[in-house]
């Protein structure tokens, strides 16, 4: 048959033929995804002379075309094609192309293999965009390799109808198959791994019919059409049966331990199955509940002394119930006095006085304001106890300092000298009245929990959702004894980095003001995170405003 007769007999069969130069499989006609050739077109572009030819695919007609590229795909496309009068390959690949009418027509989807990026199996129909754009060779053409393309056996008729969403789960399927079939474990623990994918399978839903299929396709690749089938329905049939009597069966975990994980997740993943869904469900035992029981009212005479009389005046004074500050007033308690009294009930046994205490009422209850109230005393020691410590502690820090210092050059003296002896016997006794350096407390009980955060962080802008929610950066870590003010961070633009080249983390948030964070030297932590709704008008580097500092704290102007 020449070219001429076989582009008239394609056309005659509905298709629309492309010349594609002999032995070559790209056209290069100008234009030809336009091309719409009539019989009387045919002789301008084909002849007797040896030429290839192709067909147009995504038409209107919506031909599509299964191209199998790997013969583990050709294999499995026994089980999952769509049945089609047209099948055609060569010598060395036979059946390797499925012609198909799809309705709708298809877009083209690729299926690589992860490890290498080798092309499984392609379903060829429009372009990813939605247009025309795409061909295939067909017979008699020839391959590059110089094989001749012919139809197979009986498959010379018309093509098959075929749903998209139908084409393009056959082909997925098949391309499964394939790239599991390709790296499939070898002898001596497949029947273990055809268990644990029956496992996979069935617990994503699929039927028996369905798993066996999928099955059969990893046989035909793994041993042609001579495998043992019975073999394959009787690992499917045991995982079911064993599955419905409540059995324990394999699945993920155990074929991932066989196979390459990245290829099993990129199967499965084709297949529409997702990991959790490979994983057996573990079924929840029945919840049981807490008694529930009926908590007596609190009064303020439960409470001793002053902290009775305080838990009911603030209660009075914020018309909260007398639970909310007392509760409170506990746990506050309980912080001044944890690791330094421990209670003994009886000989041998001791409990420390840790309380954890949680308050859960809507907004809007004054909970906050409660808060502030009780640990007022608690903040107010603070700020006094650490205008107590801040001389002696600057003395010790200057001490320590030069103590260090000494040790540092003597130790370097040893470093070079030969009879060091007596150079480490001084560095051992300097190191031994090196004063402790007493820590400044947290000047905040609001915010405590955030400092450490602070701390650790060292210079990550962090976000808090309080009532109130404010944003607050942390500045360049130094060790200098001048505390380094941090300005507003709502100034700051997102992915901007600090002088310090910490990256600035920002977020939308309803602030009614700012809070700035203070960072001391390395020797210990002082930090104080307060409103400013005022700021004065001074800038300084990066252009930003910078508020007043006055003992550590920021005031209005």
């Amino acid at each position: 048959m020449t070219p001429l007769e076989a582009a008239h007999d394609w056309l005659a069969r509905g298709f629309l033929p492309v010349p594609v130069p002999f032995r070559q499989k790209a056209p290069v006609v100008n234009g030809w995804q336009k091309l719409r050739l009539r019989p009387e077109d045919l002789p301008r572009y084909f002849d007797s002379q040896p030429q290839n030819m192709g067909i147009l695919l995504g038409d209107d007609c919506g031909t599509a075309d299964i191209d199998c590229d790997c013969m583990e795909a050709v294999a499995a496309a026994v089980e999952f094609a769509p049945a089609t009068g047209i099948c055609f390959g060569r010598q060395s690949k036979p059946a390797s192309h499925y012609i198909y009418r799809s309705v709708p027509a298809v877009r083209f989807r690729k299926f690589a293999d992860p490890t290498d990026k080798s092309t499984m199996v392609e379903l060829r129909g429009q372009k990813t965009n939605g247009t025309v754009g795409l061909q295939t060779v067909v017979p008699p053409s020839v391959h590059p390799s110089g094989e001749q393309i012919r139809f197979e056996p009986g498959a010379d008729k018309q093509p098959g109808v075929a749903d998209a969403a139908g084409l393009t789960r056959a082909v997925a399927r098949i391309a499964a198959a394939a790239l599991l079939a390709r790296h499939w474990p070898k002898e001596g623990s497949r029947h273990v791994a055809f268990l644990a994918s029956a496992g996979i399978l069935a617990r994503a839903g699929w039927s028996v019919q369905d798993v066996s299929g999928f099955h059969r396709a990893i046989y035909r690749a793994l041993w042609g059409g001579d495998s043992d089938f019975g073999l394959c329905e009787s690992e499917v049939c045991s995982t079911f049966e064993k599955r419905s009597e409540a059995g324990e069966v394999t699945g993920f975990q155990t074929l991932a331990g066989l196979i390459h994980s990245g290829v099993l997740q990129t199967a499965l993943g084709w297949l529409g199955i997702a990991k959790h869904m490979a994983v057996p469900v573990v079924q929840w035992p029945q919840i049981a509940p807490f008694l529930v029981r009926a908590a007596p009212p609190l009064h303020a005479d439960l409470f001793p002394g002053f902290l009775g009389d305080m838990v009911a005046a603030v209660s009075q004074a914020t018309e909260t119930p007398i639970e909310l500050p007392g509760l409170l007033g506990l746990g506050i308690v309980a912080t001044c006095v944890a690791r330094k009294v421990t209670v003994s009930p009886e000989p041998g046994y001791e409990e420390a006085l840790n309380v954890f205490v949680a308050v859960g009422m809507e907004s809007g209850n004054r909970k906050t304001a409660v808060l502030r109230a009780m640990a007022q005393p608690v903040v107010e020691w603070e700020f006094a106890e650490k205008e107590r410590l801040q001389p002696e502690r600057d003395r010790l820090l200057s001490e320590r300092k030069t103590l260090e210092a000494q040790i540092e050059a003597l130790r370097k003296k040893a470093a070079r000298s030969l009879a060091a002896r007596d150079l480490v016997a001084q560095i051992a006794e300097l190191e031994g009245t090196l004063p402790e350096v007493p820590a400044l407390p947290i000047c905040s009980h609001r915010w405590r929990q955030c400092l450490r955060v602070l701390w650790r962080l060292r210079g990550v802008v962090l976000r808090t959702g309080w009532q109130r929610a404010l944003a607050f950066a942390a500045g360049s870590f130094q060790q200098s004894k001048r505390p380094r003010l941090l300005a507003n961070p709502r100034r700051w633009k997102a992915g901007a980095h600090l002088r310090s080249g910490h990256r600035v983390v920002l977020d939308r948030c309803r602030s009614h003001g700012w809070a700035g964070a203070l960072e001391d030297d390395a020797a210990g932590i002082h930090a104080r995170l307060c409103h400013a709704r005022g700021l004065p008008s001074k800038k300084w580097a990066g252009g930003v405003d910078r508020p007043r500092l006055l003992r550590s704290r920021l005031v209005r102007p």
